[in-house]
This record gives C-alpha cells, structure tokens and sequence, in this order.
C-alpha cells in the first residue's frame, strides 16, 4: 500500500506519558505534534495543551479558535499552528488575560505551573551541546532548539537563564556538586534533590548520585538532571494548573 504522507495523529494508548490523560480509553486517537523544537515524545500538540490540560477550552474547535487569532504566546513568540509541540521549560502566555505559565516536570509528567505575566519572557535552557562556528564565535544549543552565544565556562548539561526576547543570557546554573537538580526522567522523575556527585561509567556516560532534603540517596543518570535554581523551585512549590 502506498504512503500517504506523515501521519498527524497516534493512538492514546501508546501515547508518550509525557503527558497522561485521565480520558484516553474513552478516544482511540490524539493529535500528533508538527515537528519543531521538542521530540515527539516529550511534547504534546498546543490545542491539545489548551484543551486537555489547562482545560481553558471545551474542545478542539475552541482551542484551535484561540491559537488561529493569535491569542496564545509561546515562549515569546505568537504560534497559530495549532499543532505547535510544547514541552520541558516553556513558557506559554495569554495576553489578553494577562496570564501565564511554565511547563515542568512533577511525577505526573510535564504540568503547567502560574508565575507572574509578563512581555519580557525568561527561560530556562539546558545545554546540550557546544561548538565554535563560523567566525570563531563559540555557542550552544538547548534542549528546545535555542542556540545561545556562551563563555568558555559553560559546560554541556549546564542551565541558561535567558532573556529571550534579547537573546541574552542573563545567568548560568553549572551541573555540580551542590547545584540543585530537578530529575526529569525516569523512576526518579519529578523529584528535587542536591547532586552530590558525578562518576563516569560506559560509552562517556554520567552517573548523578543526588540526596533529597530527607536524606535519601539517589542513583541516575546525569542526562536526566535539569538544574534549577530557588525561584524555579518556588515556582514548582506553589500551586500548579491541573485540570485533568
């Protein structure tokens, strides 16, 4: 049978627990993200996020109303693909409500937690890698896609905190002993502990053994750790939008 092209829905019962809907034996199908900033399985399509999640619509018509006449604000920027992937760190804005949210990682998955609206949009951006590129500037690239120019300091696995509507990255959280790290992966996940140390097994992999603030002692991998710093942590603390 010949293609037809990519496909722009999967099943709910293999959809990625990035995201887990209360309803997903109820429909058989879910609307796949467009490729963009976040893989496939760490992301969820934004009428999706506006429906399902935040629940500040009905349904799909609704929510895809909101996106077409640019009334949803993604990390800065107005997104009318209704199907643009969100996930890990961004900040997604209503202005007209004067309302907005960052998405983190808690046990459920990835939720939406309320910090203070504002046009100046700061993020947090993990390093993934780092190179020299034409010129000899040397720069970054994030987690969602951002390439940021950096110090000779900043290492991969670090956290930028950016500005960025300047392109500017205003602060830098090192991967160390003592930074304090939100585990984004794993049996772990959503968990908020103190990296104590880094040890090197195969294939130029890390090791994170972190301690939680009741002393239990936590073994991962250091690709799972995403560093945070008290404001994050606060806004983690404060009260989420769960809807489903």
């Amino acid at each position: 049978m010949a293609k037809r092209g990519a496909k722009r829905h999967l099943k709910r019962l293999n959809q990625p627990d990035v995201f887990q809907f209360s309803d997903k034996k109820a429909f058989t199908f879910l609307a796949k993200p467009s490729p963009g900033p976040h893989p496939k399985d760490g992301a969820v399509a934004l009428y999706v996020f506006l429906r399902n999640v935040l629940g500040i619509a009905r349904n799909a018509r609704e929510a895809k109303k909101l996106i077409k006449r640019g009334a949803v604000v993604v990390d800065g920027k107005v997104r009318r693909d209704t199907h643009f992937p969100v996930g890990l760190a961004d900040v997604i804005a209503f202005p007209e409500i004067e309302t907005a949210y960052v998405l983190l990682i808690n046990k459920k998955g990835l939720t939406p937690f309320t910090i203070p609206y504002s046009s100046e949009v700061k993020k947090y951006e993990k390093v993934v890698k780092k190179y020299v590129r034409k010129g000899g500037e040397l720069v970054c690239t994030t987690h969602d896609g951002h390439i940021f120019p950096i110090s000779n300091d900043v290492k991969v696995g670090d956290v930028l905190v950016v500005d960025l509507g300047a392109k500017r990255v205003e602060k830098v959280l090192p991967l160390k002993e003592g930074a304090k790290c939100l585990i984004i992966k794993g049996k772990h996940r959503g968990v908020i502990a103190q990296l104590k140390e880094l040890v090197s097994i195969a294939n130029r992999r890390k090791e994170a053994h972190l301690e939680t603030k009741d002393g239990e002692h936590i073994i991962t991998l250091a690709d799972y750790l995403f560093v945070i710093d008290d404001e994050l942590e606060g806004v983690m603390n404060g009260q989420s939008h769960e809807t489903d």
